[in-house]
């Protein structure tokens, strides 16, 4: 999956951006208001941090982002069918209010849990990401907090906007600055919209990844009701009419009386009209204003008695409206006289309720006007429209068609929870494995693996092929500089500022170099940073007094082969290196690869790869090669590899020997390749030659050897337990050109023997040298230091 990267122009998103950089006191200074208003939990305010005294569960991890009641109460069915999919994943869900929390908290099923969301500020919600280290996140909700989606989007961590409705005020603002959309939407992976409209604008503002899948809110089982209660209620009505206005807010309840009293006039004898307000908070202000103007009115939060005199009944209560629409076959959807968009008519029509709304419904749009051309709904939003629309439903066939064709209406559409669960599905890792970020936060990481040399070597190698293989199993990072972008890593200066503890504790520390050792000494002993160090050794000889004295420092040692671990004073665990045999197999036309390097399509070809030095045996390579394109006139011959300064003088004979044997245009010199472009030369080379005169393990024999290719090595370092000699390829005595050049010509002159060697290369690797195996050993020593 690609890097998400936002590129944040000076706009209103960039400067809202910056301000969140100092908002933190601002934020803290809000909740203690909020606190003494009751608006915020005291025992949970540490969550609004980023602080969460629930630990992360283990294995998969998804976090939903809700901001309202309702959205909150859409994700029920589509986190049910999530969690059904494994045992392993775990489901966390995000919302603001006090209010969500006390529903959800009854609601959620096991292995889902609720937590509020963070402030928008850097600390809170690196905090955040860094403790619950989300597989992926969902958004439900119209509320996008930009550092939030920044600071995820960093973390390489997938990102779905479902369910998304946009207000008409948020489209406007959308269209005079199109470049905010663009950014602030850009993060996500998919964007699954409701309806066809908001769909078709963000079409025109270039957002990308977008499509249409309905409401999950559609596809909800219909609201739940206690029996107990709803037996109490329709006993306590009888046969007296009733109608509810649902969802109301500030000065909609005005409209709405107005028409109750032109329809039906007051006193005993009349309908009751219920009113249930949106925010329950606001029941004893409706009331008071209610009384004021002479009406008898009841309040569920008192439990005040519903008598034959009560004429209107304010259900200022959570989690009920399952009761009202089976107690009131007429509904007035609220939201939508004033201009709030208006709020979902599912739940209604799915309770056999007729359905009235007014004309602000930008927020559902698609479905009323769905409801609206097939003569399910009513649309009513003065006085006067809606107290026709009660008369004409006091006509019971006349209420039957609106309620059957309403119905029918909402079975048009294929299932939005479905295609919801199959996008989630598709973005998260199998069970047991993490997917790699390319640059997660330090606090995150478990275990460092520093490479600190810039230059390309054997070690890097090794680094930049098995740290995303780990990432797969553990939170691991490289540290170093001039890695490749798409290795998981943590800045040097970044070690500096972690936490003390890693995400489960200790922290491993990887050194495969003295300085590199001598770096996580300091990190633990000068820094107090709690760390585990192990070191990797691929020495073949014996190691200095100073080498000596680091790796008793060092926690735990790995030798990569048997004869490495000969020379080792203590008792390593030998894991020899792996290759990396999807990035490293032959080439499906070789001619092609080899123009695509630059190099002549036709011929054979040898090739060294390697620093250019004495001890790598480059000048035996060399020797060997003029005498074999003497003997071979398609022949030609790559040395790859950078010379130090201190070398210089050495490549520079090196070219000389070849300029006056008048083969400069066949025997070629390239300084470097780029690094994803490695696993190429290998593939053009017909023979593979490591003629080093000394090697600790060398891992370009197996890399060659997994490409097809059969090497010709002299018999130094672990060579001759890769290479089957006779088979994948030659074993020499070191410091010969003449034993080199002999087995190379064996194979040039057999070009059937040739592909016979390196298919039984290939299938060696394969069976013992795969990096998975070397990943898997290192995760599982990893585990036994970290004791989990």
């Amino acid at each position: 999956m690609p890097t998400h990267k936002m590129n944040f122009w000076v706009s209103p998103l960039k400067l809202y951006l910056a301000f969140s950089l100092i908002a933190g006191p601002i934020y803290y200074i809000a909740q203690r208001i909020r606190l003494r208003q009751g608006k915020e939990s005291l025992p949970r305010q540490r969550e609004r941090f980023g602080v969460s005294a629930i630990p992360r569960p283990q294995g998969r991890c998804v976090l939903f982002y809700a901001a309202s009641v309702g959205d909150s109460l859409a994700l029920l069915d589509l986190i049910r069918a999530l969690l059904a999919e494994a045992d392993d994943i775990h489901v966390v869900v995000m919302t603001q209010s006090m209010t969500s929390a006390r529903l959800l908290a009854d609601l959620l099923p096991p292995r889902a849990v609720h937590q509020f969301a963070p402030f928008d500020t850097v600390g809170a919600v690196r905090r955040h990401l860094s403790h619950w280290r989300p597989d992926i996140c969902v958004w439900a909700e119209s509320e996008l907090w930009p550092r939030l989606l920044q600071q995820t989007a960093r973390r390489d961590i997938p990102m779905i906007l479902i369910n998304a409705r946009v207000s008409d005020r948020t489209i406007a603002r959308w269209r005079r600055w199109p470049q905010v959309a663009r950014d602030l939407l850009k993060p996500f992976d998919r964007i699954l919209v409701q309806e066809a409209t908001l769909a078709h604008i963000l079409h025109e503002l270039a957002v990308p990844r977008v499509e249409v899948i309905g409401a999950l809110k559609e596809d909800s089982a219909p609201l739940d009701a206690p029996k107990d209660q709803l037996i109490a209620m329709r006993a306590q009505l009888g046969g007296r009419g009733r109608w509810l206005a649902a969802s109301t807010h500030e000065g909609e309840e005005s409209v709405l009386v107005a028409a109750h009293e032109r329809a039906f006039g007051r006193g005993v004898g009349a309908p009751l009209m219920v009113i249930a307000p949106r925010h329950p908070e606001r029941g004893p202000e409706i009331m008071r204003k209610l009384q004021g103007q002479g009406w008898q009115t009841a309040l569920r939060s008192k439990k005040e008695a519903l008598t034959p005199n009560t004429e209107i009944y304010i259900a200022d209560t959570l989690g009920e409206m399952g009761l009202w629409y089976r107690l009131c076959q007429v509904t007035f959807v609220g939201g939508s006289i004033v201009s709030m968009g208006g709020h979902n008519p599912y739940e209604p029509v799915k309770l056999g309720c007729a359905v009235i709304h007014g004309a602000q419904v930008s927020n559902f749009a698609d479905i009323y006007h769905r409801l609206d051309q097939c003569g399910g709904a009513i649309m009513a939003s003065s006085t006067g429209s809606v107290a026709q629309a009660l008369n004409a439903l006091q006509d019971a066939n006349a209420l039957q068609t609106l309620t059957q064709t309403a119905h029918a209406a909402l079975q048009t559409t294929a299932s939005a929870t479905s295609a919801a669960l199959g996008a989630l599905c598709a973005l998260l890792p199998p069970a047991g494995e993490r997917r790699a970020q390319s640059h997660p936060h330090v606090n995150e990481v478990s275990i460092l693996a520093p490479n600190f040399k810039r230059r390309l070597s054997g070690v890097t190698s090794t680094v930049v092929r098995l740290i995303p293989r780990q990432a797969e199993r553990e939170r691991i990072a490289a540290v170093g500089p001039n890695l490749p972008a798409d290795v998981p890593q943590v800045s040097m200066l970044s070690l500096l500022t972690m936490s003390r503890f890693g995400p489960d504790g200790l922290r491993i520390w990887h050194a495969r170099r003295n300085i590199e050792m001598l770096a996580g000494l300091a990190l633990r002993n000068l820094l107090g940073k709690r760390l585990k160090l192990v070191f990797t050794s691929a020495s073949q000889r014996h190691h200095s007094g100073y080498t000596r004295l680091l790796i008793r420092q060092m926690d735990a040692v790995v030798a990569t082969s048997q004869k490495s671990a000969s020379y080792l004073l203590c008792n390593p665990t030998v894991i020899p290196h792996g290759i990396d045999t999807v990035v490293f197999s032959p080439s499906a036309d070789v001619s092609a690869t080899r123009a695509a390097l630059g190099l002549p399509r036709g011929g054979q070809l040898i090739g060294c790869i390697g620093r250019v030095r004495p001890s790598k045996g480059t000048d035996l390579f060399v020797t060997a090669a003029i005498d074999l394109c003497l003997r071979h006139k398609d022949l030609r011959a790559l040395v790859l590899g950078l010379a130090t300064p201190k070398d210089q003088n050495f490549l520079r004979g090196l070219k000389d020997r070849v300029r006056n044997a008048g083969l400069k245009e066949r025997i070629l010199f390239i300084d470097k390749v780029p690094f994803s472009a490695i696993a190429d030369v290998f593939r053009a080379l017909d023979v593979y030659v490591a003629p080093q005169r000394w090697e600790g393990f060398g891992l370009t024999p197996l890399e060659s050897m997994a490409c097809g290719v059969p090497v010709v090595a002299t018999d130094v370092g672990a060579y001759s337990s890769m290479i089957i000699d006779g088979k994948t390829g030659f074993i020499v005595a070191p410091g010969s050109h003449l034993l080199i050049r002999d087995a190379v010509d064996t194979l040039l002159v057999n070009p059937d023997r040739r592909l016979e060697f390196g298919i039984a290369a290939r299938a060696d690797v394969a069976a013992r040298f795969d990096i998975d195996q070397e990943a898997r050993a290192l995760v599982q020593l990893y585990r036994r230091l970290l004791r989990r």
